[in-house]
């Protein structure tokens, strides 16, 4: 099933523009990769909507050029605009491109988080059929100077391609090919992770990554990666082998350990938002599939004190949930041993049920037998779940296929188990492109993730964090809204924390390692200041106790504290992460993602909180190398520092 891949290096020659570690002037460029997407195709006019000349020249340039080059079949889009949630927003004149068709859903270019869906604004959206389109799409941006991000999931939670931008979809680019005996894989650009799972359980293999099916493969890997099987296996980048790219002129490299090694190891962690280029297919090293997965949930509420209405939660349950989590699970010497744990301050009205902790076991390749012994400090610690526990064996697919919430979402076109649903039907919705049937994947909410990368905490920080985030429900005296927000804590240590730092852009390695999201979510019909507010607070008040350090897959346009987004993402590989992005940049950086490698923020010197204790410890070792770190770069680099 040929997957899409550059040819030799022979066969393509490194690129003029391609320079070592030249002086890289004002803006040394940035392609973004980051979601998935499907295609349809309806043309908007620039003028129709009111756009500068600028733009609409921009436009003109495009098309031109698109028309010349593109194959038969591929569909693009001239300037779209997405206004809201419903179709009808969506404004256009005429349609354009071979076989355009508009589709009465939500565009298939438009990000699932509508908190920040309206924000993209390109100036073209091309729904690549294959590595020729690509390339096509990639060389009309650089002629009309312009800059380039690969689609791949729509599942980020910032907006790129946000004005100047061409927009390549690669929904369609997902041929794979799988070499058993090599135990490795070529998966195309364009797979969401339902696809890949679904793809490689037939052989036998998987990749260790997420567990939400629509998220794309592209921007997943590009941020890093994580999932159950990271205590196993690592992050998903750790075990990637080579990227076919194109470049943001159109050339087409492929990268590895032994050819462009600089490229592959920006692409191990580096972001979708900092990758000068568009990936096409990606080489795995494969895993085994797991022959069983045994997983235990359990849920204990958060018990209110007796007395007046009004009072605050006993914050006692959620710190002692935390405190056992870390001591007994965080970094369980079995690393088939995963546990999640999650804080739900809020009353959830589909719930019907008081706020609650939970946990998530998932005993990998163990039976219940093995794995019911390693509940006890659990149980002796917190009593007996309020929900009984409840106990699943299965394949390592179908666990796959249950976590993801087939079967128990309701949404139009999705046949849940009490209505009939089989396994085998159920496997097939992995392989589903768009109406996804799984958590999260409605594109109907707006969405705010913050990603924080932590060592094991104090009892101090437990405590300060913990009476902060139950008070949440006294923001909001109903304590029942429309939305959700909760705190959810993965172990990312083991295989992922034995990696030296240095082997990948990605450079949060540690044996007690962690990533902890904090996630609000709400309908897009009203904005929720509330809740965004507290998203921010519960970050600031754990920042002075574990540093800024984050994780790229949940990117944060606006973090709190006057952290730097490029040293929070990259630490110490900040500059190698500029140098080589300038080594292979050929176009204007994109706008949306600007913010990801810029070496400062307006008003803060050279980065540093205004506090009394630093907490850049733990991103670089001290605030003189932060310093000298960030001057280096301004240097090498020639960039443009006074906005």
């Amino acid at each position: 099933r040929g997957a899409p891949r550059a040819d030799s290096a022979a066969s393509n020659p490194p690129h003029p523009a391609r320079r070592a570690m030249a002086p890289a002037r004002h803006g040394a460029v940035a392609l973004a990769l980051f979601a998935v997407a499907p295609a349809w195709a309806l043309v908007v006019s620039a003028k129709v909507h009111g756009q500068a000349d600028a733009a609409s020249a921009d436009g003109a340039k495009v098309e031109s050029c698109l028309k010349a080059g593109l194959g038969p079949g591929t569909e693009w889009l001239i300037e779209p605009r997405w206004k809201g949630a419903d179709f009808k927003h969506m404004e256009f004149m005429q349609r354009r491109g071979a076989n355009a068709t508009a589709d009465k859903e939500t565009p298939l270019w438009v990000l699932h988080n509508q908190r920040v869906a309206s924000q993209m604004k390109p100036t073209a959206v091309v729904f690549a059929r294959n590595l020729q389109d690509v390339k096509v799409a990639a060389t009309c941006a650089h002629k009309a100077g312009l800059s380039v991000s690969g689609q791949s999931g729509r599942s980020s939670y910032i907006a790129y391609c946000t004005g100047r931008c061409v927009l390549v979809n690669l929904h369609h680019l997902t041929d794979y090919s799988i070499d058993s005996a090599a135990e490795m894989a070529v998966l195309g650009g364009g797979m969401n992770l339902g696809q890949v799972y679904a793809r490689l359980d037939e052989a036998g293999f998987t990749i260790p990554a997420g567990t939400i099916p629509s998220v794309g493969l592209g921007g997943l890997t590009l941020g890093g990666g994580k999932g159950p099987l990271i205590r196993l296996s690592g992050l998903t980048i750790d075990q990637l082998r080579g990227v076919d790219v194109v470049l943001g002129d159109g050339t087409v490299v492929h990268a590895n350990q032994t050819h462009e090694p600089d490229l592959l190891w920006l692409a191990q962690g580096g972001g979708g938002g900092t990758f000068p280029g568009v990936v096409t297919a990606f080489h795995f090293h494969l895993v085994r599939s797991p022959k069983v997965m045994t997983e235990f949930y359990a849920q204990w509420d958060m018990v209110r004190k007796p007395g007046a209405k009004g009072e605050a939660f006993d914050v006692v349950p959620a710190i002692r949930s935390w405190k056992v989590w870390q001591e007994e699970y965080l970094m369980h010497p079995d690393p088939r041993v995963w546990v999640r744990l999650e804080i739900h301050p809020y009353k959830e009205p589909a719930a019907q049920s008081k706020p609650y902790i939970s946990m998530a076991f998932k005993f990998i390749g163990m039976t219940r037998e093995e794995a019911e012994p390693l509940l006890a400090p659990a149980i002796k610690e917190l009593g007996q779940p309020r929900n009984g526990g409840e106990w699943s064996s299965d394949t390592y697919i179908n666990s796959l296929v249950k976590g993801a919430g087939i079967g128990r979402v309701s949404r139009p076109g999705c046949k849940q188990w009490d209505q009939g649903l089989t396994m085998e039907e159920a496997q097939k919705d992995l392989l589903k492109d768009k109406n996804f049937c799984s958590w999260d994947a409605g594109f109907d909410a707006a969405l705010k993730h913050r990603g924080m990368v932590m060592k094991k905490l104090s009892d101090e920080a437990i405590e300060a964090m913990m009476n902060l985030v139950l008070e949440a429900p006294y923001f909001d005296p109903t304590l029942e809204r429309s939305w959700y927000f909760y705190l959810q804590v993965d172990p990312t240590n083991g295989f992922a924390g034995e990696v030296d730092p240095k082997a990948t852009a990605y450079p949060w390695r540690e044996a007690d390692g962690m990533t902890m999201q904090v996630i609000a979510k709400w309908t897009p019909d009203v904005t929720s200041y509330t809740l965004k507010g507290f998203n921010k607070l519960v970050v600031s008040t754990l920042q002075p106790y574990v540093g800024v350090r984050a994780f790229y897959d949940y990117p944060d346009e606006d973090m709190p504290g006057g952290a730097v987004p490029l040293f929070s993402f990259f630490g110490d590989n900040a500059p190698r992460v500029l140098g080589i992005r300038a080594k292979y940049a050929h176009i204007p950086l994109d706008e949306g993602t600007r913010w990801t490698l810029e070496v400062g923020r307006a008003g803060m010197d050279f980065g540093m909180q205004p506090w009394s204790k630093p907490v850049f410890f733990d991103v670089v070792s001290d605030p003189a190398k932060q310093a000298g770190m960030m001057a280096e770069a301004i240097d090498t680099l020639g960039l443009d520092v006074s906005r």
